[in-house]
């Protein structure tokens, strides 16, 4: 009888000792990289963060611009974009239409027709096709006294 529940005891005690070792791996802070070599930085984010949005990151193409009647403006950026903004840095500015050139010659018009006071609600404009490279962007409009406009993509 004393044999029967030392074998017992010890058959149970390896199998735990096994199922312990033989768990899967569930998590990815378990899963040790193959290679080490010079130089290798282990950095594991947390799953949650790989989820969050990014915030949107403004480029200013053009900073207090007044126009008068048309003003071209160029961008010297190999950046691509996929929304232009306007808002106003003075005044008022009245804008009839936006041509936006992108780096293929390609062109977008915009009709807006709207006016963009310095207290008020920036302009959002969605460029065609994904991300695009612009060459340049054409305001049509006029603005008071002593208006001014910002330029900005993202």
């Amino acid at each position: 009888m004393k044999k029967l529940i030392v074998t017992g005891l010890v058959l149970g005690l390896s199998s735990a000792a096994f199922a312990d070792h033989a768990k899967p791996l569930t998590h990815h802070r378990d899963v040790a990289p193959a290679y080490k070599g010079p130089g290798f930085q282990h950095q594991l984010r947390p799953a949650d963060s790989l989820r969050r949005p990014q915030p949107m990151q403004w480029a200013s193409l053009s900073t207090a611009k007044k126009i008068s009647t048309k003003q071209t403006i160029a961008v010297n950026s190999r950046q691509a974009y996929s929304k232009l903004k306007l808002e106003a840095a003075s005044g008022n500015t009245f804008i009839d239409k936006l041509v936006i050139v992108f780096g293929n010659g390609t062109r977008q018009v915009v009709e807006l027709d709207k006016s963009l006071a310095m207290r008020g609600m920036p302009m959002f404009i969605d460029l065609e096709g994904q991300n695009r490279r612009i060459s340049k962007v054409v305001v049509y409009g006029k603005s008071g006294r002593r208006a001014s406009i910002n330029v900005l993509a993202a």
